[in-house]
């Protein structure tokens, strides 16, 4: 596997939760200092991206999400946006129709989502949500 993007057999496709891992919630949503750095370098190395968060999946909120990312101007990144209540890796598989051979890397600060992940065989990076992702969090 190269150290950029997708294989010819695997693609790598970088998920990212909403809270505790690009932003943190002071009375608004504030974006953590290295997330957007972060996601501008794994757009430009060709990786395929996604938002996935079941905060107020399905409600008033959701919205609210959306709105938020474009307002930080992050929206873009994204090559999916999730938002639901089912386990993540579960609804991931279904929507973007990953294969057992594609590498799904899950940054997460909730243990119970890294446990469904790493049921399903991806890896997980358990993130401080004090501190949001940061660049020696990347798995590449």
């Amino acid at each position: 596997m190269t150290d950029s993007k997708d294989s010819e057999d695997i693609k790598i496709i970088q998920c990212f939760d909403f809270d505790g891992v690009l932003f943190d919630f002071l009375g608004k949503w504030v974006l953590f200092d290295n997330a957007k750095p972060i996601l501008e370098s794994l757009k430009s190395k060709g990786y395929t991206m996604a938002l996935v968060s079941a905060r107020a999946a399905n409600s008033e909120y959701s919205e609210q999400i959306m709105s938020v990312l474009k307002e930080q101007k992050i929206d873009h990144y994204f090559n999916h946006i999730v938002i639901q209540y089912t386990p993540k890796t579960y609804h991931l598989m279904e929507v973007m129709e990953i294969t057992k051979s594609d590498k799904l890397v899950l940054y997460d600060d909730t243990e119970q989502n890294i446990k469904d992940c790493e049921a399903y065989g991806h890896k997980c990076v358990k993130i401080n949500p004090n501190k949001g992702i940061q660049f020696d969090d990347i798995v590449y």
